[in-house]
């Protein structure tokens, strides 16, 4: 059994900058023991998983050591790869089925577009364990679903932040969202984000944290039109439109490698016993 597999560099159109992502195109449903060890094998903060079907294209995704329910930067990958291998065409907007929902993309001037739900952020009070762990002191701290929000005052403060990973992934399963305004005029905010309990200590590039913070700077800033950076080692730029609901991120992606994983077909029914 051979399965194509391609290594995406999203929210980039630089190579090895921006967000590595894996991804396979399968026909036929993989189990979800196997999914993880392709996962784990590639070692990059997401591998996505693309079941084609007649009636619709099934989108999953996998860190090497958990599933997640959703990851803006390997859909954006996955997108890529859809429409530079011609299995839809160029001109033709994608919809995924996910755990998440039905996600869209389409192109603009060439960067691929997503349609992702906005996510309300709640004031809160984290435990201040998760303070000592960033070494941080935040003009506003929040929560949306599992991530926890901190606005610090410079883009230098977040750029400082030197995590203990270790204290951070025993403290939480959340990921940790540090955010501020940019220093220079060519992009609004700025980001990183740290998620140990996934596997991933620093996230190079997110898609999905746009959900939350993306609508808490368009109200911040008074603009639905936005750019991101993210400031990891790699670095990278999100464009960001938001609304009442949705928002919609978007990006650059370049291939960087293309391949087969050779799978024998008895570990496939092995994993299923």
């Amino acid at each position: 059994m051979k399965i194509p597999i391609y290594q995406v560099d999203a929210f980039t159109d630089k190579p090895f900058t921006g967000n590595p992502a894996a991804v396979c195109i399968i026909n036929d449903q993989l189990n979800d023991m196997l999914m993880q060890s392709i996962a784990a094998e590639m070692n990059l903060s997401e591998t996505a998983f693309v079941l084609l079907k007649k009636e619709y294209i099934n989108l999953r995704w996998f860190t090497p050591i958990t599933e997640v329910k959703l990851c803006g930067h390997a859909t954006l990958a996955a997108s890529h790869i859809l429409w530079e291998t011609n299995i839809i065409p160029q001109s033709k907007e994608i919809v995924f089925s996910t755990k998440s929902g039905i996600i869209k993309a389409y192109k603009n001037n060439n960067i691929i577009k997503l349609i992702l739900p906005s996510i309300k952020v709640f004031k809160c009070q984290p435990p201040q364990e998760i303070l000592k762990a960033l070494n941080i002191k935040p003009a506003f701290i929040g929560k949306a679903q599992h991530d926890y929000v901190f606005l610090l005052e410079n883009e230098r403060n977040v750029i400082n932040v030197k995590p203990d990973f270790g204290l951070l992934k025993k403290l939480s399963k959340n990921g940790v969202i540090i955010t501020s305004r940019s220093a220079t005029a060519s992009f609004d905010y700025v980001c990183r984000y740290f998620v140990p309990s996934q596997g991933i200590n620093e996230d190079p590039a997110t898609g999905s944290i746009q959900c939350i913070i993306a609508p808490l700077w368009a109200k911040i800033l008074r603009k639905k039109s936005l750019i991101c950076k993210q400031l990891s080692k790699r670095e990278g730029i999100i464009y960001i439109e938001t609304d009442k609901n949705n928002v919609i991120i978007g990006g650059y992606a370049l291939t960087v490698l293309e391949g087969y994983f050779t799978i024998p077909s008895y570990i496939n029914l092995i994993n299923m016993i």
